[in-house]
């Protein structure tokens, strides 16, 4: 069974094939194994940028938020403040009127009594002649 064996072919063969391993692995695997690692770090480095990008994100949305909320706070504040300004002009508008009104009542009534007095005096000065039309009126009758 070992006659048909050659120890010289044997050998030729495991030197061939260790060629071939130092081949294959400088020409095949060193350059894939580079490629695979350059891949799985550039992978790795877009992970690391999108996570900072999201993170950013994710900060501009937070300060986005305050904003909004300081502009409504300060639109509700601005608000009240006009609101409180107009109540304050229509309250002083009103007293005004009220006032004028007030004043312009005041002038009725003394005119109101200026000439109840005139119609008293007037009717008091007017009381005979009417005494006088009434008792001849009576006598007619």
């Amino acid at each position: 069974m070992f006659n048909d064996v050659h120890f010289s072919i044997m050998i030729a063969t495991g030197v061939i094939f260790l060629l071939m391993i130092a081949i294959l692995n400088s020409m095949l695997y060193k350059p894939l194994i580079k490629f695979m690692d350059s891949r799985d770090l550039t992978i790795k480095n877009d992970e690391e940028k999108m996570k900072k990008n999201s993170d950013d994100v994710s900060n501009v949305e937070s300060e986005l938020e305050k904003i909004h909320i300081q502009t409504r706070d300060e639109i509700n504040q601005i608000k009240a403040k006009a609101i409180e300004e107009a109540k304050l002009k229509q309250e002083k508008e009103l007293s005004a009127r009220k006032r004028e009104l007030e004043d312009q009542m005041l002038v009725f009534l003394k005119s109101l009594k200026e000439k109840e007095k005139e119609l008293k005096e007037e009717m008091r000065l007017k009381m005979p002649e009417f005494k006088q039309s009434f008792k001849n009126s009576l006598s007619k009758i």
